[in-house]
């Protein structure tokens, strides 16, 4: 007890030496200036939290850039859902409309991984055997009739082993890098008439976008996809040119586990045949942009109404600071689970999402402190 009263005069003989005007001031004056000191404070407190995590949520919204000039005009929006089915005989007749000179490559997405912004799929590739017949090499073809009485292809023993290389070429992050895919030529010769000769090649392709932006993330693929054949082989067309690339068109398909994304597929101004150009953006469906963005403006709703009950109305019964902090907290409560309904697993991070649920949960803070601090300054009048 003698410590503590030391403590207290030794500190009011230092208050006193150093500041002698506040020494004059009684301790009732320096209670009550307190008092009107701490709401004010409150009201900062307030205010700071309300324009900090207004300038973050702002500054997510202002950097969602996209390469949106790539995809202004000339593309194609394929939905999620519904585009996996396509049929055999459907890529047959495109193979027919390129009047079965083209190789058939559809890309279908089937997995969409953004923290490691990569996606993944198979390519379907299909070889007419128009396109097979003329397939040459050492002044003869490597193709041959399966039997005299049979229009069906088979392959030549001697190129039992000869494979055609799916190239994927990388124009975004390392411009030039291609990987290599290699496909036995022996697949696209079946033996049994109705077993269907495509053949599914898994690959996987680097992203470039912002999962941070989620809902309004997206993701942006650039890549050139062709077939090159071996050394020593070439297709020789019609006119008596001769390629060392597969004629090929590309489509794009997307697999079921894509049902809620779009994917803007962007068309080649000019196709030339070999080299095809995937230049494509992923992106959330407008279902799922408008659900995500109307729940995660629940809790700044539920904020306002709360600032109206407790600040703006005064038709309310006035409560204790006890009852309105409680209420408060019930909806904080009840606010807390929001988000991991409504951020997929897959979107890990601070996302745009938990930037609109802390601002709307700084809302319901802001008003039970400048309500605590009204009380506060009205008990000291």
């Amino acid at each position: 007890m003698k410590t503590r009263m030391s403590i207290r005069v030794r500190l009011r003989q230092c208050i006193q030496r150093c500041f002698p005007r506040i020494s004059r001031i009684s301790s009732d004056k320096l209670r009550k200036l307190g008092k009107r000191l701490f709401p004010i404070a409150l009201v900062l407190i307030a205010a700071y939290l309300i324009l900090s995590s207004a300038f973050w949520l702002l500054a997510n919204l202002g950097n969602d850039f996209r390469p949106s000039s790539e995809f202004q005009s000339g593309t194609v929006t394929i939905p999620g859902s519904g585009t996996f089915a396509l049929t055999f005989q459907e890529r047959t007749a495109v193979s027919e409309q390129c009047r079965g000179n083209c190789a058939t490559a559809v890309f279908q997405i089937d997995r969409l991984m953004p923290n490691e912004q990569r996606l993944e799929g198979v390519v379907k590739v299909q070889i007419p055997d128009e396109l097979k017949s003329i397939i040459w090499h050492n002044h003869s073809y490597i193709a041959t009739s399966a039997s005299d009485d049979s229009d069906q292809l088979a392959l030549k023993p001697q190129y039992e082993e000869v494979e055609l290389m799916l190239r994927i070429v990388d124009l975004l992050f390392t411009p030039g890098s291609s990987t290599s895919i290699p496909i036995p030529l022996r697949n696209f010769f079946a033996q049994d008439p109705f077993e269907s000769r495509e053949i599914a090649v898994p690959v996987e392709f680097r992203l470039h976008g912002q999962p941070d932006m989620y809902p309004g993330d997206w993701y942006w693929l650039e890549s050139e996809v062709y077939i090159e054949l071996p050394d020593s082989l070439w297709v020789h067309e019609p006119a008596g040119d001769f390629q060392s690339v597969l004629p090929m068109q590309l489509f794009v398909a997307a697999g079921i586990e894509m049902a809620d994304k779009d994917i803007v597929v962007k068309q080649e101004e000019d196709p030339n045949g070999y080299f095809s150009t995937l230049d494509l953006m992923i992106r959330r469906d407008s279902r799922t942009r408008t659900y995500t963005y109307g729940m995660a403006l629940l809790p700044t709703l539920l904020g306002l109404l709360l600032w109206h009950m407790l600040v703006v109305s005064r038709n309310r019964k006035e409560q204790s600071p006890g009852t309105f902090m409680l209420e408060a907290a019930a909806v904080m409560l009840a606010v807390m689970p929001l988000r991991a309904v409504l951020v997929p697993p897959d979107a890990q991070g601070l996302t745009r999402v938990d930037l609109i649920l802390g601002f709307g949960l700084v809302v319901i803070v802001s008003a039970v402190l400048v309500k605590y601090s009204m009380d506060v300054w009205n008990a000291t009048e």
